[in-house]
């Protein structure tokens, strides 16, 4: 082929991406399904009665004591509870106490430097939740507590 006939009309590259582009996210998804099966997965009804845990939301025990539970333990060793900042909006300005087995924690902070090593505090977590937390060191190794344990709240 002469050199300027390729110059001037160059193989257009999407001829061939754009079908097998095609090809790829709209059928090999469904290779060796069936008509029937996607007519089964039409008709399928919504699960509607799923199970909840039943640690949801904290619940209040007293006039100023909540009892709720410990959701997760990250990998730094920071316990997430299920109380929830929006919950307990005053608590940077009142005085509290949260208690999980032995250990009560009553100081909420908002930077890790706010404390010295190894002291417990109570931050806002990232998730929206409250967090129990060790500076330089890993809270639930402390108390020795597990995912699923309760945690008390209480307000003064």
């Amino acid at each position: 082929m002469r050199q300027d006939l390729v110059t001037l009309y160059p193989f257009p590259s999407y001829c061939i991406l754009f079908p097998l582009t095609l090809l790829y996210c709209f059928a090999l998804p469904f290779a060796g399904r069936t008509p029937r099966n996607f007519l089964r997965l039409a008709r399928s009804k919504l699960i509607s009665d799923y199970l909840r845990p039943g640690f949801e939301k904290p619940q209040r025990t007293g006039k100023r004591t909540w009892l709720g539970r410990i959701l997760n333990i990250d990998r730094f060793g920071n316990i997430v509870t299920n109380f929830h900042v929006d919950d307990f909006p005053d608590l940077e300005g009142r005085d509290f106490s949260m208690a999980i087995g032995a250990v009560e924690i009553g100081s909420l902070l908002h930077p890790y430097a706010e404390c010295a090593p190894g002291e417990l505090f109570v931050i806002a977590g990232s998730s929206g939740y409250l967090e129990v937390s060790v500076s330089q060191g890993s809270a639930a190794g402390r108390i020795g507590c597990q995912t699923g344990a309760s945690a008390e709240l209480t307000l003064f």
